[in-house]
């Protein structure tokens, strides 16, 4: 579990919304089955912070190829962990990968 994401501990944040949007969010509550606004604003942000890791390891993979550090076997193992990412596998970078790439993080 992601620790930004999973704490126990958590804040309220008060978001102001046109009523269009407002109107939508409480659809797709309904459509999809949350229980409520906060579940489904939650699961947007971890998306977003999916879609963020997932560019980033990215640029540090073509990156990578523009200096000449990767091989073939490491982008591999990149590109595996992207696809991990982006399905909603994290298990965690291969170490191989990692050093090609980093954490993915800043």
């Amino acid at each position: 579990m992601d620790p930004e994401l999973g704490s126990s501990k958590q804040t309220t944040m008060n978001v102001s919304l046109p009523d269009a949007l407002k109107a939508f969010v409480d659809e797709e509550v309904r459509a999809r089955g949350y229980s409520g606004a906060s579940e489904f604003v939650r699961e947007l942000l971890r998306e977003a912070k999916v879609r963020r890791e997932q560019a980033q390891l990215e640029a540090k993979l073509l990156g990578a190829f523009a200096t000449g550090e990767a091989d073939a076997e490491s982008a591999r193992k990149a590109i595996a962990e992207i696809r991990q990412l982006r399905d909603g596998n994290v298990l965690g970078p291969d170490p191989s990968a990692r050093d090609l790439i980093g954490d993915g993080r800043k």
